[in-house]
């Protein structure tokens, strides 16, 4: 004789007041030592996502390499909570501007903004458009980034 069906898979136990599934216990992710962790590493990808994660654990704002000022730790604790208003296309276009010449100078930024400014003259928010100067203010203030220098030879 051919053997029937299987049996149907158990099924939790149910709470008779909320007609759901019993909850079941939460378990904890378990303890590990990232440091112990990141020695263990051998290939380069994982030895250098574990470096990475060191060194964000082991961030502090009183660092006195990156000499933050205490006006940019109480701006970094406190970051705007609300959202760029991006409606304004010369402004809008700044930021592509800015970030499509990230790894260019600031003259070649300029340039493209003045030749926006003399060939779209008639463009109704082309007088919004802004500075490299103004442009990477604008960013940094939304986005909290501070510049970082470090005197790599104290003595020159």
């Amino acid at each position: 004789p051919l053997p029937g069906p299987p049996s149907p898979p158990p099924n939790p136990p149910w709470d008779r007041d909320h007609r759901s599934p019993t909850p079941r216990p939460h378990s904890w992710p378990p303890d590990i030592d990232l440091d112990t962790l990141a020695q263990a590493s051998i290939l380069p990808k994982l030895w250098e996502s574990m470096e990475f994660v060191s060194l964000i654990r082991n961030a502090s704002f009183l660092d006195l390499i990156t000499k933050l000022t205490p006006d940019i730790i109480e701006r970094m604790r406190n970051a705007p909570q609300g959202l760029m208003d991006l409606n304004n296309p010369g402004l809008c276009h700044s930021i592509s501007c800015y970030l499509s010449n990230k790894h260019a100078s600031q003259i070649t930024y300029d340039s493209i903004i003045r030749s926006t400014l003399s060939n779209f003259l008639q463009a109704e928010v082309v007088e919004d458009c802004l500075s490299f100067k103004a442009t990477e203010s604008f960013i940094r203030k939304y986005m909290e980034i501070e510049y970082i220098l470090h005197d790599m030879c104290q003595d020159s």
